[in-house]
C-alpha cells in the first residue's frame, strides 16, 4: 500500500510540473505575441505621425525673405554712382578663408553682410567710394541697388549729405500712396502679409531677418515665394523704366539750357564784335577824355585854350625890348 501511495504521489507530482510548465510556455506565447502586435501598432502609428506632420509642414506657411538685389534687374538704370556711394552686391561671395584677402584687395571694409539661406552671397561695405569703385571695375561685385534705394529716400528726409544716383523715391514707388501698392502687391503674391523692410524702413522682428539692407518680409508657402519674386521683377522694370525716361528728361532739359547759355554768350560777343566797328576811333582813357586826363582836342589845337587858336590869340602892338 505504501508502495501504491508513493506511487500515485510522484504520478501526481509529474502532473502538476506538467500542467506548470504548459501554462508557463502558452503564457509566454502568449506575451510574445501581444508584443509583437504591440510592436507593430506602434510602428504603424509612427508612420501615420510622419506623414501627417511631413503634409502639415508641407502646408504650413513659412517665413519669406527676400532682398532686393535678389531679384532680377534687367532694365535697371546705367548710371554713374553718386559720391557717398561705398556698397556692393556680391554673388557670390569667396570661400571664408579667401574673404579678407579678396576684399582687402580694393580697400578696407566697413561691414560684410552674408544674406541668410543656401549659396554665398551679401553685401560689401567699403569705408570709401573710390574702394567700392575699384570693386565694380573689376566685376568682383554690382552697386547695390539697396544703397541707392535708400539713398533716395534718406536724400529727401535727411540733411546729412546723402546724395542720391536715383531722381525718384524707389520707396515711394514700392509703397505706394498709403500702402496701397504694397498692399496690391500681396494680394497678387498670395502671402498672408508682406512687408518692407531696411535702415530707417521700420523695425523688423530679430526673428525673421536682423538685415539693415531692404528687404521683403512675407508670409507664405513656396509657391508664393516664387511669384514675389516674378511680380517684384516686373515691377522693379516699371520703376527703373520711369526713373531712366526721367534722367533722359533732365538730360534734355540741361543740354537746352546748356545751348542758351552758350547761344546767349555767342550774342554778347557778336554784338561787342559790332560795336567796335561802327564805334568812332576814341584815344584810350575815359570817353571823351585824353590819355593825360584832360579834354580832347583836335589835332592842332593842343597848344591854345579849348575852342582858341593854337597860338593863344592875334599879336599886338610892337614893343622894344626892354633896356
Amino acid at each position: 500500500d505504501r508502495d501504491r501511495d508513493r506511487d500515485r504521489d510522484r504520478d501526481r507530482d509529474r502532473d502538476r510540473d506538467y500542467d506548470r510548465d504548459r501554462d508557463r510556455d502558452h503564457d509566454r506565447g502568449r506575451h510574445r505575441d501581444r508584443g509583437a502586435s504591440d510592436d507593430e501598432g506602434r510602428s504603424h502609428r509612427q508612420e501615420r505621425y510622419e506623414r501627417r506632420k511631413e503634409r502639415e509642414q508641407r502646408e504650413r506657411p513659412s517665413i519669406l525673405v527676400l532682398h532686393i538685389d535678389e531679384v532680377a534687374m534687367p532694365r535697371r538704370p546705367e548710371v554713374d554712382p553718386a559720391p557717398t556711394d561705398r556698397e556692393v552686391y556680391v554673388d557670390p561671395l569667396p570661400d571664408e578663408e579667401l574673404l579678407d584677402s579678396c576684399i582687402n584687395a580694393f580697400g578696407q571694409a566697413e561691414e560684410i553682410f552674408r544674406l541668410p539661406g543656401p549659396g554665398r552671397r551679401g553685401y560689401v561695405r567699403f569705408r570709401e567710394h573710390g574702394a567700392a569703385a575699384r570693386c565694380v571695375e573689376a566685376s568682383f561685385g554690382v552697386w547695390s541697388e539697396s544703397e541707392r534705394t535708400l539713398s533716395s529716400q534718406r536724400s529727401r528726409r535727411a540733411m546729412d549729405g546723402t546724395i542720391s544716383t536715383y531722381p525718384d523715391s524707389i520707396i515711394a514707388r514700392l509703397v505706394g500712396t498709403g500702402g496701397e501698392s504694397i498692399r496690391k502687391l500681396k494680394e497678387e503674391c498670395g502671402v498672408n502679409w508682406l512687408h518692407l523692410r531696411g535702415e530707417d524702413l521700420g523695425h523688423s522682428d530679430g526673428k525673421f531677418s536682423n538685415s539693415q539692407r531692404v528687404h521683403f518680409i512675407a508670409d507664405g508657402d513656396e509657391a508664393a515665394y516664387a511669384r514675389l519674386r516674378e511680380i517684384l521683377e516686373k515691377k522693379l522694370a516699371d520703376i527703373h523704366d520711369g526713373i531712366r525716361d526721367r534722367l533722359e528728361k533732365e538730360g534734355d532739359h540741361r543740354r537746352r539750357d546748356r545751348d542758351r547759355r552758350n547761344d546767349g554768350r555767342g550774342a554778347e560777343r557778336r554784338a561787342a564784335d559790332w560795336s567796335s566797328e561802327t564805334t568812332p576811333w576814341k584815344p584810350p582813357g575815359t570817353p571823351g577824355m585824353a590819355a593825360d586826363g584832360e579834354a580832347w582836342r583836335p589835332p592842332g589845337m593842343e597848344g591854345g585854350p579849348m575852342g582858341g587858336p593854337p597860338w593863344g590869340g592875334p599879336p599886338g602892338p610892337w614893343q622894344p625890348p626892354p633896356g
